[in-house]
């Protein structure tokens, strides 16, 4: 199982909750599975990812991580590049748009109907 985590060092006991997490998939797994399989182990596997440097910029790290994760390590040894404050916020901004002007959007044209 692998975590990716924003604020890992901010959380003395990430580790125990990510135990926990897998020991709960484990037991979660055991009982959808009919006949019952041996029980699996769930290796938690923290990965060295680029860290949010404030509390509020985690929902920009966590979309980042999902659209780009890769577990070989292409970056200097991460996963992952390490992004600037202004690159974070250029990828705000081009997933509002994105969001806001996608043809899936069916409040799209809401703004200009108020107006």
């Amino acid at each position: 199982m692998y975590v990716l985590d924003s604020l890992a060092h901010k959380c003395p006991r990430r580790k125990q909750i990510d135990n926990h997490i897998a020991h709960n998939l484990e037991h979660l797994f055991s009982m959808l599975m009919s006949p019952p399989k041996d029980k699996s182990n769930f290796e938690v596997i923290t990965e060295d990812l680029p860290q949010q440097l404030n509390l509020y910029k985690c929902g920009i790290m966590v979309l980042k991580y999902l659209q780009l994760w890769d577990p070989m390590k292409k970056y200097d040894g991460k996963s992952m590049f390490a992004y600037t404050c202004e690159d974070l916020q250029q990828f705000r901004q081009d997933y509002i748009c994105e969001w806001v002007l996608d043809l899936q959007n069916i409040y799209r044209g809401v703004f200009h109907t108020i107006q």
